[in-house]
């Protein structure tokens, strides 16, 4: 715990926002997913990530990927692909950052789905082993 506070400490004060921003992020995105679905919850993360720090655009978009990895690993409820995804794809466009949502399930006999964020064709939130087992079903390009 203490090596965890110490790494918190040594980040700039706008990492450290960034992380606050994507912690409220994903724990509302947990609650509205479940009550409301993926567009009203979408529009509620629009709205939510233009009140909170940082109020300063992220310069280099590789620290979108790693706020939310950051954040999953140390938060203590389950963040789905889905969340992480959508929480990830709205940093980006607050940022000026276009990107995709990917859905899509496995190919496989047992049912299995996944949410991946691409910008410029490339996953950036969501990668993992096996990624050609997944069919994509929807593509969501918000503005």
């Amino acid at each position: 715990m203490l090596t965890a506070l110490r790494k918190v400490a040594s980040l700039s004060w706008g990492e450290r926002q960034l992380l606050a921003t994507t912690t409220v992020m994903l724990v509302v995105s947990r609650s509205l997913l479940t009550i409301v679905g993926l567009d009203r919850t979408h529009r509620a993360l629009d709205l939510l990530v233009r009140v909170l720090p940082p109020y300063v655009k992220i310069r280099d978009p590789d620290q979108v990927p790693w706020a939310v990895n950051v954040v999953d690993a140390f938060l203590p409820i389950y963040v789905s692909c889905l969340m992480r995804a959508v929480v990830g794809e709205r940093l980006f466009a607050a940022n000026g950052y276009r990107t995709e949502v990917h859905l899509g399930v496995a190919k496989d006999d047992v049912f299995e789905a996944h949410a991946w964020v691409e910008r410029d064709g490339e996953i950036v939130i969501g990668k993992i082993d096996g990624y050609s087992r997944f069919r994509p079903l929807d593509v969501y390009c918000w503005k």
